[in-house]
């Protein structure tokens, strides 16, 4: 049991890496920030709501910041520590990378919406056009490949859990 609430505890550790990879990015672009906050729909999730760059690749950018600093925290970790304990936040990576890659309510989801839709704002009102383009691109060829992929990582990771220690 105590193993199971370190793997918890590592893997708020590392959603919250994520979101601050948002957040610096979107600072030192000096982008307005309007809230940071926990949503419960339509899974619960933490959020930092911003002013939308006109920019596209910007926009992506910072939507992308956070796997890119989940990313950079696990490769620091892996490559410098060398601790019994490792294998447990190994467990709360791969954790992480499975969840914040999936094609159903993701970062990378988000990020290609904007980028092929070429969506340049998010005002109050104009909700529904970006779910009807979150919509448009459920199941799509893009959406399929995504899937494909995710699957093949998500397979790759739990083969390569350590969990005969937990």
């Amino acid at each position: 049991m105590t193993t199971i609430i370190q793997i918890l505890l590592f893997s708020l550790i590392i959603i919250f890496l994520h979101e601050l990879g948002h957040y610096l990015v979107i600072k030192i672009l000096r982008i307005p920030i309007y809230g940071v906050g926990i949503a419960s729909r339509p899974v619960p999730h933490f959020y930092i709501r911003y002013k939308w760059p006109k920019n596209i690749s910007t926009h992506c950018f910072v939507i992308l910041s956070g796997s890119l600093t989940t990313l950079i925290g696990f490769f620091v970790l892996y490559v410098f520590i060398d601790h019994p304990i490792m294998n447990l936040v190994c467990i709360a990576y791969y954790i992480q990378f499975i969840g914040e890659t999936n094609p159903f309510f993701s970062d990378y989801v988000f990020a290609s919406v904007i980028y092929n839709n070429k969506i340049t704002e998010f005002r109050p009102g104009t909700e529904d056009v970006y779910r009807l383009q979150i919509k448009k691109y459920m199941f799509s060829s893009a959406w399929y490949i995504h899937f494909t992929l995710w699957c093949i990582l998500t397979l790759f990771l739990i083969k390569h859990m350590n969990l005969q220690n937990v």
